[in-house]
């Protein structure tokens, strides 16, 4: 039950991210939704970096890898939304 508490605080803080990004980048670009790309790469790339270090410090505790990785990046680069986009543009 603790397991899910940190996935779900972390995924409403990177949900609340995705959606700020969304807020600030996609009426820049009319055309394409660039904060639903920026999110998505952000997050991949934060997750590599993270993995990374968690290879390195196997002390780190399980709560944080859940918290960061499943929860806060988890919603944070959802693909669901950057399709259900490029759907609405192509139809």
């Amino acid at each position: 039950m603790q397991a899910l508490l940190f996935i779900s605080y972390g995924a409403i803080l990177g949900a609340s991210l995705r959606w700020a990004i969304g807020l600030l980048f996609n009426p820049l670009f009319s055309s394409f939704a660039f904060g639903t790309l920026i999110a998505n790469l952000l997050g991949c790339l934060i997750i590599g970096v993270l993995l990374g270090l968690f290879w390195q410090f196997p002390q780190i505790s399980s709560e944080w890898r859940l918290f960061l990785i499943t929860g806060f990046l988890g919603s944070l680069t959802t693909f669901f939304v950057f399709f259900f986009r490029s759907c609405g543009i192509i139809f």
